[in-house]
């Protein structure tokens, strides 16, 4: 993967496919609590799509919603299968896992893009609009459109 991208999305939307489609082949997932809909519903959707397009899965784990718990979630990164993407169930829970990136010196996106879902109606604290679905161009890159 030679051209990481810092991508934020919405898998409910059509982009949901973007990283695969920027070339990320290894993926890790930081769901969020499996007693609500939208965690399990967004795991699903992780799911299916790594394995409509063959897709490595390196990990998976679950928290609140939180950015404390995108952090703590972390704890079970697999550092060693060197993720290409995390896909994180909400604004949130990317926050903490940057947080947590930032600390042990792994560079978002040089080493490792990450994507985030906003709650519908939530303010934006983490995430951007992706600024072209089509070209999948860097989010929040002052010479995007």
């Amino acid at each position: 993967f030679s051209d990481p991208t810092l991508v934020f999305l919405d898998w409910h939307q059509p982009g949901k496919e973007v990283l695969a489609e920027l070339g990320h082949e290894r993926f890790f997932h930081i769901g969020g609590p499996l007693t609500w809909l939208a965690g399990r519903n967004r795991r699903l959707a992780y799911r299916e799509v790594l394995a409509r397009r063959g897709l490595v899965n390196t990990g998976e784990t679950t928290g609140e919603w939180g950015a404390a718990s995108g952090y703590e979630a972390m704890a079970s990164y697999p550092l060693d299968a060197a993720p290409t993407a995390i896909v994180a169930a909400s604004d949130q829970l990317a926050l903490g896992a940057l947080y947590w990136l930032h600390e042990r010196g792994v560079r978002v996106p040089a080493d490792v893009s990450i994507s985030g879902v906003p709650f519908p109606g939530s303010a934006r604290t983490c995430t951007l609009e992706m600024a072209s679905r089509s070209t999948g161009s860097p989010a929040g890159d002052p010479s995007s459109p």
